[in-house]
């Protein structure tokens, strides 16, 4: 029996043993296997992926199940941007990265926006606590809204602290 875990997923079959994307194991016909399935790494926002199980039996059976995870990896909820080489920068990382279009709007809490960041989801977006103009914004909280292939994929604060 075989076993494949979408991207961003990984099984196992006891705590004892690592992760991986991909197990092969043996189950007597009469018996039952327990496998751990986990998302990594943790992180926020919907994602929907197949566990597929291909049996060796004579009917080569194979089972798909869904699972659900998230596509962008928790950033801290607060940066820095002191140059101190420590949280200089409001890094957004894609889970499962590709050529999609990916973009983060940055407002004031007047609503106003600040800043457009765009790139594709293979690369992290970086905002490095300026505005459109280049000009250093004030220390305060600040709302993004984070799109992946046009659709919102996830809205939240940020803390900007100088």
């Amino acid at each position: 029996t075989s076993l494949t875990a979408p991207d961003g997923f990984e099984v196992r079959l006891d705590p004892m043993h690592p992760w991986s994307d991909n197990l092969a194991f043996d189950v007597p016909w009469d018996s039952m296997r327990t496998v751990y399935v986990h998302f990594v790494p943790t992180v926020r926002n919907l994602y929907t992926g197949f566990l597929t199980i291909e049996s060796n039996d004579v009917d080569d059976t194979v089972v798909q199940i869904a699972l659900t995870g998230n596509s962008v990896e928790p950033m801290p909820n607060a940066f820095t941007p002191n140059a101190d080489g420590l949280n200089d920068n409001y890094v957004i990382k894609f889970v499962n990265g590709g050529a999609e279009a990916v973009r983060m709007r940055i407002f004031d809490l007047r609503g106003r926006e600040v800043i457009t960041i765009e790139g594709v989801a293979s690369n992290p977006l970086i905002w490095d606590g300026r505005d459109d103009s280049g000009n250093a914004c004030v220390a305060n909280p600040y709302l993004y809204i984070l799109e992946r292939s046009g659709e919102i994929t996830k809205r939240g604060k940020v803390y900007l602290i100088r």
